[in-house]
């Protein structure tokens, strides 16, 4: 709450996406978080936990376009 960083896990990984993430963006409610994968041809989608910012696995896109290289989430 006060903008202090706070390790959740012990090893730090709290989530990970597909191969070779290279963008992500905020849901406009910052409810979620979705990564997008080049190395995958994936987009991985998260649910932020609004009380400690935790993430949990709510899903994967798939069938990309090879080369994709952007992303925007409304």
């Amino acid at each position: 709450q006060d903008g202090r960083l706070t390790l959740l896990d012990a090893d730090g990984v709290t989530a990970a996406s597909a191969g070779g993430p290279i963008d992500l963006d905020f849901s406009r409610d910052g409810r979620s978080l979705f990564v997008l994968n080049a190395g995958a041809n994936t987009v991985t989608v998260f649910r932020v936990n609004g009380s400690d910012g935790s993430l949990a696995d709510a899903g994967l896109v798939g069938g990309l376009p090879a080369g994709a290289n952007g992303l925007a989430a409304r």
